[in-house]
């Protein structure tokens, strides 16, 4: 794959016409129009923040009126930085989300959002407007100094004269974290890797991405296969491709894709899956495996095994995003870490646990987009366990007996998912209780509560289980806390773990 070819030429269902004018105060003419038995031209598309200020939008009450004359004066600077750049380039079509996609109509965007891989895809060039927090602000405009100046330079030669040599502060961006804000957007990440090429007007300097090269003002120059570490370009739609190997592709998404989506922020929760759904449309016509609300379905357990990077003072949210078992129903950063490794084509996995059955019900058009209920059904051993709450210090311990009778050398040290909470199972019972995620501060919790480990696989000299806890949204089912990541220095077969799930047979069960 590279930047030569996009492959058949499609155009989205609405597209921005750009003309130029004589008119100093309106230096072109936008209309908004249908692409539907129109010739297929070259267009370019654009990435950028909203921002928290309303901006200029399409709806059912003004696409009549955009089809005919969007008053230049109407647009946001981004908006009109981006038509500049898209005249200056010589192209007169540009797709920008917001004014191309019916705001108030859910059909519309989920329709369009379904075609969002396309979209990107197909554009020539996507404007990204990586230093602007909101539309108003736009992108071009003076940069923030660095340290520069000139130093004159003395030639070997005694019969030439001094010469002034400038210099500036070297721009590392490829070696540190981003301070740009579109960087920080998961729909901003998701239409970078789509994108086929990518002109990033940054805080500092101006910026080139493709599937071959990345160049930018620094004038740096290098090959986006790989970063530093030998590892795929988290920008580079090239890893998205036949040429890739499969077990490469898992390693991009768990490893590259999941830990930096996850890890940029949302406007709306409900967006979780939807702003991720153009990057899976791409990766499953490459697996071909059953995708459920953010899960790849390959056969193995691999994409339950993920931990969150943050775990203290967070909470699940009110809203119904996604089942427990998937990373996507929660909003902090996930890591699949622990698993980099094993992504080769013989893996040391040695997997106990199966998925027997896993669905999701789609809110809407997308199937890869968001979801309203879900469910997957393990088969694999399983046993009781307590979680024990100390008084004294933070954090939780998992034992396989109650803490009154468990040695101090017996104890596992867990890191929960989310803050955790007691409940009763049934309000009109004040027994049993179960351990849950915690929607907002328990308060202090202290003592031991039933909980339930399921042991999913064993790798090297570790045991990898989820802890799970009795569903109180669904009476007879589960719901996951956390994920228990045990290395051993005694070797498995005198590990706690392997001690506790001695004897334990196969169970199936359901976790929401």
């Amino acid at each position: 794959m590279n930047c030569k070819a996009n492959g058949p030429l499609a155009m989205p269902k609405r597209i921005l016409r750009v003309k130029s004018s004589h008119d100093p105060q309106a230096p072109f003419r936008i209309r908004l129009m249908n692409t539907k038995n129109t010739k297929m031209e070259r267009y370019v598309a654009l990435s950028h923040c909203w921002g928290l200020e309303r901006s200029l939008a399409t709806e059912s009450t003004t696409v009549d009126s955009w089809m005919r004359d969007i008053p230049w004066s109407r647009l946001p600077k981004t908006f009109q930085h981006a038509i500049e750049i898209t005249a200056l380039l010589g192209f007169s079509y540009i797709w920008i989300d917001s004014l191309c996609i019916l705001q108030d109509s859910r059909p519309d965007w989920e329709e369009q959002s379904a075609h969002m891989a396309a979209i990107y895809e197909h554009a020539v060039v996507t404007l990204a407007a990586g230093s602007a927090t909101g539309d108003t602000e736009g992108f071009l405009r003076p940069r923030p100094k660095l340290l520069n100046g000139t130093v004159m330079f003395q030639p070997e030669n005694p019969n030439l004269s001094p010469k002034p040599v400038a210099f500036r502060q070297a721009l590392t961006h490829h070696f540190l974290p981003s301070i740009d804000p579109l960087e920080k957007r998961a729909w901003a990440f998701q239409e970078r890797l789509l994108s086929t090429r990518v002109l990033l007007f940054s805080l500092h300097e101006l910026r080139w991405e493709c599937n071959t090269v990345e160049q930018c003002e620094c004038r740096s120059s290098w090959d986006v296969s790989h970063t530093l570490f030998n590892d795929p370009h988290p920008y580079s739609r090239k890893h998205l491709s036949q040429e890739t190997p499969r077990h490469k592709l898992h390693k991009f998404w768990y490893c590259d894709i999941i830990p930096r989506f996850t890890n940029a922020s949302l406007t709306k929760e409900s967006d979780k899956l939807p702003a991720l759904s153009g990057v899976v449309q791409v990766l499953s016509k490459l697996l071909k495996d059953p995708y459920v609300a953010g899960i790849w379905n390959d056969g193995s357990m691999r994409g339950f095994l993920w931990n969150t990077a943050k775990r203290e003072n967070c909470f699940v949210s009110r809203t119904y995003r996604a089942p427990s078992f998937s990373w996507a129903s929660l909003d902090y950063m996930v890591s699949y870490n622990h698993l980099r490794s094993s992504f080769e084509e013989r893996e040391d996995i040695t997997w106990l646990t199966e998925v027997v059955e896993i669905r999701c019900s789609l809110a809407g058009l997308d199937p890869f987009g968001q979801v309203t209920d879900g469910y997957a059904i393990f088969d694999g051993p399983l046993v009781s366990a307590w979680l024990h709450f100390p008084p004294d210090i933070n954090g939780l311990n998992v034992t396989f007996q109650p803490a009154s009778s468990t040695a101090a050398n017996e104890y596992i040290s867990f890191q929960p998912d989310v803050t955790l909470a007691v409940s009763r199972l049934s309000p009109s019972f004040p027994w049993p209780l179960t351990v849950h995620r915690a929607e907002q501060d328990p308060g202090r919790i202290e003592g031991s509560y039933c909980c339930y480990l399921m042991r999913l696989c064993t790798k090297g000299g570790g045991d990898y289980c989820l802890v799970l806890g009795a569903s109180l949204r669904k009476p007879g089912a589960f719901e996951r806390l956390g994920f228990l990541a045990r290395l051993s220095r005694l070797g498995i077969e005198n590990d706690i773990i392997h001690k506790g799930f001695k004897g334990a047979t196969k169970t199936r069960l359901t976790i929401v």
